[in-house]
């Protein structure tokens, strides 16, 4: 059976839908469950896919436990026999959820782009630059960049998010965490223990004044 919402199962306020996550207030933490819809050019299809949402949270778990060492994140548990009374039915959600440190997003999408493909493929095509750095003429699609490129978007919660120079990222959130961001992001595509990373979101904690890091499955 496919899980559409989580609203019925959850005995805490519902603060935020998405088109796949729910977000929920438990006082000192939020509580993020997945759910099984499905999104496609924004907009939420039908029907759901049964699992979908295990899949994604799992997904998600195995990355911040792999990155833990290099840079802290928000999650605090996956357990949700911890939640006790709070859910009126563990199995349904007993993969499909994540306790977090309540945090300010930072409204930046940080991608590190080692391939010509994709959005930045329809960039170069254009105008021969990705993000406002200009690459090489002739380059295939697909083809392997000689270094990877920092390509960050700004995010909308209605609409596409915005691909920008890092210029206008530094207009956007100040130079110094624009820095921060863009090191970090390297730093995790440097690591030897990640062979690939297609996106990575960051997250500011709201009593810490460092940038930690979030991968996102969609």
């Amino acid at each position: 059976m496919a899980l559409s919402t989580a609203a019925d199962l959850v005995k805490a306020p519902l603060l935020y839908k998405g088109k796949v996550r729910e977000l929920y207030d438990l006082g000192e933490h939020f509580l993020i469950v997945v759910t099984d819809r499905i999104s496609a050019f924004d907009y939420v299809l039908d029907p759901a896919v049964p699992e979908k949402g295990n899949v994604l949270n799992k997904l998600s778990s195995f990355w911040f436990e792999l990155t833990g060492s290099m840079m802290d994140n928000h999650v605090v548990h996956t357990d949700v026999n911890q939640l006790g009374d709070l859910i009126t039915d563990p199995e349904l959600l007993k993969d499909r959820i994540m306790v977090t440190r309540k945090a300010e997003r930072i409204d930046i999408e940080c991608v590190v782009r080692g391939y010509i493909t994709g959005g930045g493929w329809r960039q170069y095509e254009t105008s021969g630059e990705v993000n406002g750095i200009k690459l090489p003429d002739g380059l295939r699609k697909n083809a392997k960049l000689e270094v990877p490129i920092f390509t960050p978007a700004a995010k909308n919660d209605v609409g596409h998010d915005e691909d920008i120079p890092m210029d206008r990222m530094k207009e956007l959130v100040g130079d110094a965490l624009a820095v921060e961001l863009q090191e970090k992001a390297y730093a995790c595509t440097n690591s030897p223990v990640i062979t690939v990373i297609n996106v990575a979101s960051f997250w500011q904690t709201a009593n810490s004044s460092s940038a930690s890091w979030m991968a996102r499955s969609s």
